[in-house]
């Protein structure tokens, strides 16, 4: 599959990998998109990084994030960095729904370091080289349903899925599940 760019998109100052799918009337301004990536008609995508397997939706707006590995996003959501990241893995995706607002220095990591191993310290990569995958853990994929908002300086672990209408406080770290139209706080967020 060969990179598909409509005729009236708009691409400043990025490089563009082969596999991507760029449609009608959308922003790329100073942007490395490398990977199988896809992006609905009129997003905007300034300032980023964006390298897997990912699916933008229709007028998504993406600004000075790093997108790595297995990333949907939907349609109308807008993602609003500096300094946020989603990093998944093999084993695990990140999915984020319709009409979501992300604020700046937000993580989102579907892994953790092994700790069950003899040091938590990365050895096996390091030193033996093992496969990278051995060094990492997951509870699973990540997912936020329709309308989250995330606030700033937040972290997203794992294994964990918010739903529809939920809010999550600045600073806080998301362990486990939020329900919808919760408003949740704190490490870890209650």
């Amino acid at each position: 599959k060969d990179t598909v760019v409509s005729k009236d998109a708009v691409i400043i100052g990025s490089k563009i990998g082969n596999k991507t799918v760029i449609n009608e009337k959308v922003i790329v301004n100073y942007s490395d998109l490398r990977g199988e990536i896809q992006i609905g008609a009129k997003s905007k995508i300034v300032s980023s990084i964006i390298k897997g397997e990912v699916i933008i939706g229709e007028k998504a707006k993406i600004n000075n994030c790093t997108l790595l590995g297995k990333i949907t996003i939907g349609r109308y959501t807008s993602l609003w960095g500096p300094n946020l990241d989603i990093h998944s893995n093999q084993n695990a995706s990140v999915t984020i729904g319709n009409f979501c607002s992300i604020a700046r220095n937000v993580t989102f990591q579907t892994f953790n370091h092994n700790f069950k191993k003899p040091t938590s310290y990365f050895i096996g990569q390091n030193f033996f080289d093992e496969k990278w995958a051995n060094e990492k853990v997951s509870k699973g994929n990540i997912i936020l349903n329709n309308d989250v908002w995330i606030g700033t300086h937040c972290i997203i672990l794992t294994g964990v899925t918010i739903e529809n209408g939920a809010v999550v406080a600045a600073n806080s770290v998301v362990t486990k599940d939020v329900p919808a139209y919760a408003i949740v706080a704190g490490s870890p967020a209650k």
